[in-house]
């Protein structure tokens, strides 16, 4: 195989690679207009870029010309949570309530090690008070699952960290409780647990 033909292999690859972005793309943000829910559309959005079958800028490319669409600005605003860190709506949700409280912006899907050196994520983390949240969904609060996220975060817990868990739910029905946990862990610092322990 020649030179030329070696790059007419890759061209194409590259060129075939990207109009399947752009397909899957395209499709994402008709979905998402066409729903009448939307939190529903928004969710399509957020899934796409958490899935990795498009990114965050190419879908507000082919958001930003949808002038006509009512929500277009919600779903701009979704795509931004999505480009922040938010992997999830109920992470998205997550968030609004930290702006609607005037909480810290939390550094979102944060990266950890954990003892046996693999990588992991936290949903929001805020470094200099060294507390984690974790937003649970539906998919939590199966047997299997929750055993899993609570040896992750026993081993946040042992590393010295807090950690705090919502169900997705309670962002939405018992905020005032959520946003009163949050400034605790918030305004409390670490050292004084310590030593009151």
């Amino acid at each position: 195989m020649t030179a030329e033909q070696i790059i007419f292999l890759i061209v194409a690859a590259l060129t075939l690679i990207s109009a399947v972005f752009v397909v899957t793309s395209r499709n994402l943000v008709h979905a998402a207009l066409w729903q009448d829910d939307p939190r529903l559309a928004a969710a399509i959005l957020a899934a796409g870029v958490q899935q990795r079958l498009t990114t965050a800028d190419r879908l507000r490319d082919l958001l930003l010309p949808e002038r006509w669409h009512p929500r277009q600005a919600l779903y701009l605003s979704v795509l931004e949570d999505v480009e922040g860190g938010s992997q999830a709506l109920s992470e998205i949700d997550f968030i609004g309530v930290c702006r609607r409280n005037n909480l810290p912006e939390p550094v979102r899907q944060a990266r950890r090690a954990d003892s046996a050196g693999r990588v992991r994520y936290l949903d929001a983390y805020w470094a200099d008070e060294e507390l984690a949240v974790e937003v649970d969904g539906a998919p939590h609060l199966s047997v299997l699952n929750a055993w899993s996220d609570m040896q992750r975060q026993n081993e946040i817990v042992l590393d010295g960290q807090r950690v705090l868990r919502f169900p997705s739910i309670a962002l939405r029905v018992d905020e005032d409780k959520v946003v009163a946990q949050l400034r605790r862990g918030l305004l409390t610092p670490i050292r004084h647990l310590r030593r009151s322990a």
